[in-house]
């Protein structure tokens, strides 16, 4: 076993977490600490000890190190210890650079590749500590070197697939914007060449009706009625897809959003658009939500309207909008009593064209409730309703 000693020979002994230089003083009892610190470092073989004089060179060199480096021990000591830097480490005077610092602050720590005797590399993390005697004089070093190679490998390798990912999914996304902006020039194309014939066959219907009137009968009149209905319910259809189709794609800009001032905005256009209604708005203030504040006014929108239009056969018609906790989150509800639905067919709401109502008790399209969940699927949030046929029905949301 070989004892633990400095530059000149002179024995070294661990004093708490620090080292320190021994003289002759109880020469037994130092001989039986360093028994037992050489114990323990001829069992340490997952790290590598070296100790270096003060001017660099290998003067003793653990079993953990032979392991490691390749290297039996009467190979290297009296060796400059930069012979474990690659050789571009040694062309920047790491070696030199690493010895200078641990001399002025004690202690120098890095992670690098390191050189095997067969001229294979491996990646360590290395702590280089300068021992001093009590009089602050240097004596030595000591460097202790553990291989990380399958770490930084496995490390490198994620870095690795990383970026493969993110190249791939600017790719995909150079590719996905190139198919948007083809679905956008289509929408506008197809919209235009169906909004052409419907506004023709709307119109040429009107006109029979009106040069006409008295000389087709009820029935034919109502016939006409009928085209006229369906031509304009297909253009409310076509409007409605380019809608949710923009509200899929349009960018948002966040901000903090006032939703009372939107809700009371909204009511009073619902109100505005049929004054003859009589209906209880309640909206609970100072409710304020983070989100994109166009979508989210098209949100509530599409929620009161969708309230509105439910309530129509009620004759005290009441919606509230309000603000509420669901499972530790903030949650934002529109409540009527009107038709309400079965819950059994409550998954199908936010389908696009699923109506629980038949298009002759209710208007509409089946596409308000589908662009409300891309909304509030856009902002990392959830919706869902709960209701009961004839007993009103409940819209909540979330938002992240």
């Amino acid at each position: 076993m070989w004892p633990v000693v400095d530059g000149r020979g002179r024995p070294a002994r661990i004093m708490g977490m620090g080292w320190r230089l021994d003289g002759d003083e109880h020469p037994e009892a130092i001989r039986a600490e360093q028994e037992k610190f050489l114990l323990m470092l001829a069992n340490v073989t997952d790290f590598a000890f070296i100790f270096i004089d003060t001017e660099g060179h290998v003067t003793r060199w653990s079993h953990g190190a032979e392991r490691i480096f390749g290297y039996r021990e009467d190979e290297v000591v009296g060796l400059p210890a930069a012979l474990i830097f690659t050789p571009e480490d040694r062309e920047r005077g790491m070696p030199e650079a690493e010895l200078g610092r641990a001399i002025t602050e004690g202690r120098a720590e890095d992670e690098r590749w390191h050189l095997r005797k067969d001229g294979s590399r491996f990646w360590a993390s290395g702590a280089l500590r300068s021992v001093r005697d009590e009089a602050g004089n240097l004596r030595f070093f000591v460097k202790i070197l553990r291989d990380l190679t399958e770490r930084k490998l496995m490390a490198d390798r994620m870095e690795q697939l990383n970026a493969e990912l993110e190249q791939q999914l600017a790719q995909r996304t150079t590719e996905l914007l190139a198919i948007s902006r083809e679905l956008e020039a289509f929408s506008y194309s197809v919209s235009h060449d169906l909004r052409a014939p419907l506004r023709a066959i709307d119109g040429f219907s009107h006109a029979l009706l009106e040069d006409y009137f008295h000389t087709l009968d009820e029935e034919g009149r109502k016939h006409l009625d009928r085209v006229r209905t369906a031509s304009q319910r297909m253009a409310q259809l076509i409007d409605d897809l380019l809608h949710l189709s923009r509200v899929t794609r349009s960018e948002m800009q966040r901000e903090q959003v006032n939703l009372s001032e939107i809700a009371w905005q909204v009511a009073e256009n619902l109100y505005a658009a049929q004054p003859e209604r009589q209906v209880e708005f309640i909206v609970a203030p100072h409710v304020t939500a983070y989100g994109d504040a166009r979508l989210l006014k098209v949100l509530l929108e599409q929620l009161l309207g969708n309230a509105w239009k439910f309530t129509r056969k009620v004759d005290q018609t009441r919606i509230e909008f309000i603000a509420t906790e669901a499972d530790g989150k903030r949650a934002y509800c529109i409540r009527d009593n009107g038709a309400g639905f079965d819950m059994v067919y409550a998954g199908k709401l936010f389908q696009p064209f699923q109506r629980l109502h038949g298009i002759t008790e209710f208007e509409g399209t089946g596409i308000g409730l589908a662009i409300a969940q891309r909304i509030v699927a856009r902002h990392g949030g959830h919706i869902w309703a709960e209701g009961a046929v004839g007993g009103g029905a409940m819209f909540c949301f979330t938002l992240s």
